[in-house]
């Protein structure tokens, strides 16, 4: 568990270095010098990592070598972020929710408490239970695969499951199609181990080559392997019965309908629903870094964990048999589109989290004291707004951003912290308008 979580704080710190990059081609200014001699540095912390992933090292983190440009820019909070990024790559920045516990627990914490953990555990029994007492009330023992692929491929969400089901169910066709193959043309003539080993050595390679690739399709390479090895490696010597093979693959065919039927419709967790949610969570996470939290680090990570797990379930929420349906379609849709203008927003904030944090001195000005919050929780209300659409659907309640932030440009603050506080204002009023129109 401590891997698995070091490993996705590194790929969500790579996710934002990627969009910290993209900030350049809306700000369309051209580096100084400098500016330039600062990438280039970013750019070999970025190879050395790549090394050490590659090679199996530890890389060290990067010293903090940043140097301000001769005149303030919009470019210098995004190159500072793009090197605070590169800092932490190797030591995983994560927020305290994903760090590892100080033991292993039987239970989570809501165990008892939570029924969706009790709703799951009935629909998959209730699911393979259903097989079980299927095949054996039409005395068809082969298909006991409907009952194994209830247990291997329940999951949370509907989605989540219909598409594990989906890549077993594809990965036993695409095996099936190659047994069948070698079965009638290839296994009658084998005379040797070696032959026998070429066969599988010429499956086993593919099969790894997908399982090793994106979590979409690896499923699907290790069922393409177990699949072939149970069809065409059935007993000492070479065999030509392909009756296993058919049985187990109509069993599993079965026991994929049966999981989509029940957890499409009992007690349904839709991962719509949960792209809703995690997308509402990391606008409520964007408002508390706008107000101005003690540790911004906290809220920024979670926020950006949080639009991952959105952009996850985005996906998965497609296999949906409510995906089908015109209405609940276009409205996952409209849900969807909010994901990239809150990510957008989200990268203004923290490069302007960076250009106050940077060590600039204090304005003076009173005005300026007061200004600065005022711009902040307008904002933070108008993210609020947006969450509580998502929520409960509520309507999208009319935030005036533009008069604080008049107010604040007035108090004559640095021109790189107005610049990004108008890049936020109009991220932010984007963000509401496609809000309401979801």
């Amino acid at each position: 568990m401590p891997l698995r979580a070091e490993r996705t704080a590194k790929i969500l710190l790579v996710e934002r270095l990627v969009a910290s990059a993209a900030l350049f081609a809306d700000l369309a200014l051209e580096p100084s010098r400098r500016a330039r001699a600062r990438l280039d540095r970013v750019a070999a912390e970025c190879e050395r990592f790549a090394d050490a992933v590659s090679t199996g090292t530890r890389a060290l983190p990067a010293p903090a070598v940043g140097e301000d440009d001769d005149a303030p820019s919009p470019l210098a909070p995004v190159l500072a972020e793009l090197e605070r990024v590169v800092r932490e790559l190797p030591v995983a920045e994560r927020p305290e929710d994903d760090l590892p516990v100080a033991g292993p627990r039987l239970f989570v914490p809501d165990a008892l408490t939570t029924p969706r953990y009790a709703q799951f555990a009935l629909k998959a029994t209730l699911a393979a239970m259903f097989c079980y007492v299927a095949y054996t009330a039409v005395d068809w023992n082969g298909i006991h695969t409907c009952m194994i692929t209830c247990a291997v491929v329940a999951l949370g969400s509907a989605g989540a499951t219909i598409h594990k089901a989906t890549l077993r169910l594809v990965g036993c066709a695409i095996a099936g199609a190659l047994a069948l193959a070698s079965i009638v043309f290839v296994v009658p003539h084998m005379t040797s181990i070696g032959e026998l080993v070429m066969l599988v050595a010429a499956v086993t390679a593919p099969a790894a080559w997908i399982a090793m690739g994106s979590e979409r399709t690896a499923y699907a390479g290790l069922q393409l392997a177990f699949a072939f090895y149970l069809a065409v490696l059935q007993g000492f010597g070479p065999s030509a019965d392909v009756t296993e093979f058919r049985d187990r693959f109509v069993g599993i065919v079965f026991g994929v309908i049966v999981m989509a039927l029940v957890f499409a419709y009992v007690w349904p967790e839709r991962a719509g629903a949960g792209m809703a949610r995690s997308l509402a969570e990391a606008l409520r996470r964007m408002a508390e870094l706008a107000r101005g939290a003690d540790d911004p680090r906290t809220p920024r990570a979670a926020a950006w964990q949080s639009l991952a797990e959105a952009d996850r379930l985005a996906e998965l929420s497609a296999f949906e048999p409510a995906a089908l349906s015109s209405p609940d379609a276009e409205k996952a849709g409209r849900v969807r589109v909010l994901i990239d203008p809150s990510r957008r927003a989200l990268l203004v904030q923290a490069a302007l989290v960076q250009e106050r944090a940077s060590g600039r001195p204090a304005m003076p000005d009173a005005r300026m004291q007061a200004a600065r919050p005022a711009f902040g929780d307008a904002v933070a209300e108008a993210l609020g707004a947006v969450a509580d659409r998502l929520d409960a659907g509520a309507a999208v309640r009319a935030v005036d951003i533009r008069s604080p932030l008049a107010v604040l440009g007035a108090s004559g603050p640095p021109d790189v912290e107005l610049a990004l506080c108008e890049a936020l204002a109009d991220r932010v009023e984007a963000l509401q308008r496609a809000a309401r129109v979801a």
